[in-house]
């Protein structure tokens, strides 16, 4: 593993991949909705094994649409967060009229 701050070698990302699909798959079928998952909140242990973190904006589905924007604007598709940043821009000029 990474001793000090650097690169990972390309082969973790697909090790990575293959290891996080099961737990991705649980919470699938949990209807478990990871509204912040990014590469910050996957912890890898020495062998190897992933652990998932921070899951304080994580939702679980019933029957309700999820309409709000959250999580880090930085791992948004680019639409999302120009969206996002129009909302915000039209809220704090409307203010409570919006």
């Amino acid at each position: 593993m990474l001793q000090k701050p650097g690169r990972a070698p390309a082969v973790w990302a697909s090790l990575a991949r293959v290891r996080l699909y099961p737990y991705l798959t649980l919470f699938h079928d949990y209807n478990c909705l990871l509204r912040d998952l990014k590469l910050e909140n996957l912890l890898i242990d020495k062998k190897g094994h992933i652990k998932i973190a921070d899951f304080g904006i994580s939702k679980i589905l019933k029957k309700e649409k999820i309409t709000g924007i959250c999580g880090t604007i930085y791992y948004m598709a680019l639409e999302v967060s120009q969206f996002f940043v129009k909302v915000r821009i039209l809220r704090d000029h409307m203010g409570s009229q919006l």
